[in-house]
Parts: C-alpha cells; structure tokens; sequence
C-alpha cells in the first residue's frame, strides 16, 4: 500500500470530523466530502456520530473552512491528530506497516 507523507506535500494538519446528521442530509454530506480533495475518506459508522471525515489540510483557516463546509448539514466534533503511534498497516502482517 502506498503511503503519502501529507506534510511533505503541504498538508500538515490531519483532522478527523465527526458528523451528526439526519438520514435526510447524509447523502448531500457525502456528496459536498467527495467535491474537496482535502478530504481523503470518510465513513457511515454506528454509535452517536453518523459519519467520520479524515482530512488533511494546509492550515487551521483551511480546516475552519472545511468543518463549516460540513457543519451545514449537521453538527460536528474536530479532532486534530497530534502523532500516529500506529500507522496503517496490514491485518496480515501484524506489525508492519502497509506499504
């Protein structure tokens, strides 16, 4: 799997937005996610949050940008990744990261 270092690219700031929302708004939501290149997944997932966006950005204008983008269509929590202790890896080779 190839892995990309965002930063050296110019996006140092990697976020995950969690979304709230109706079912009414979830296909707009994952309509307005897939027109922003910034936004490299996003997720339906189960529990009190509808939908999860991992994000990376060139800076916080750009991240406030984006959460006001999505917030319109529900309410949303930011979270700004700080370090990943556990980069993406393989379930089939435990402890190697995917590359």
């Amino acid at each position: 799997m190839l892995r990309l270092d965002h930063a050296k690219l110019g996006y140092p700031i990697e976020a995950f937005v969690r979304i709230v929302s109706t079912p009414q708004v979830q296909y707009k939501l994952e309509q307005i996610a897939q027109a922003i290149p910034q936004v490299l997944e996003m997720s339906r997932v189960t529990g009190e949050d509808c939908l999860i966006v991992r994000a990376v950005l060139r800076s916080v204008a750009e991240l406030s940008e984006l959460i006001g983008q999505l917030s319109q269509y529900g309410a949303s929590n930011t979270s700004i990744v700080l370090g990943t202790p556990i980069p993406l890896r393989s379930p089939l080779m435990p402890g190697t990261p995917a590359n």
